[in-house]
């Protein structure tokens, strides 16, 4: 989906993600660009039971303007994980993924 670096910024982790190819959503009907930048900042609240993650979508070839939203997780908390396949380049894949 990118490529993707992170650092440190005090208590945060700051992962930049670039280098999206075109062709996939930020959310059902709208489509990205190859300009896509995702940020997203993780950092531990109230006392590292819950971590705050701040999401933030910026891509001038599809969006006005950058798109911001955060959730916060429960430490503890089973999540139902969510598959997904990477079909792109996958030889195991020939003939099952469309592009």
């Amino acid at each position: 989906m990118g490529h993707s670096s992170g650092h440190w910024e005090g208590d945060t982790l700051v992962m930049d993600t670039a280098g999206f190819n075109s062709g996939g959503q930020l959310f059902p009907g709208v489509p990205h660009t190859e300009k896509l930048h995702m940020t997203a900042r993780y950092r531990l609240i109230k006392d590292g039971s819950l971590m705050e993650i701040l999401y933030t979508y910026d891509d001038p070839g599809s969006v006005l303007r950058p798109i911001k939203f955060g959730r916060i997780l429960q430490r503890g908390v089973p999540r139902q994980g969510q598959e997904s396949i990477c079909g792109e380049n996958n030889k195991e894949l020939e003939g099952v993924y469309n592009k």
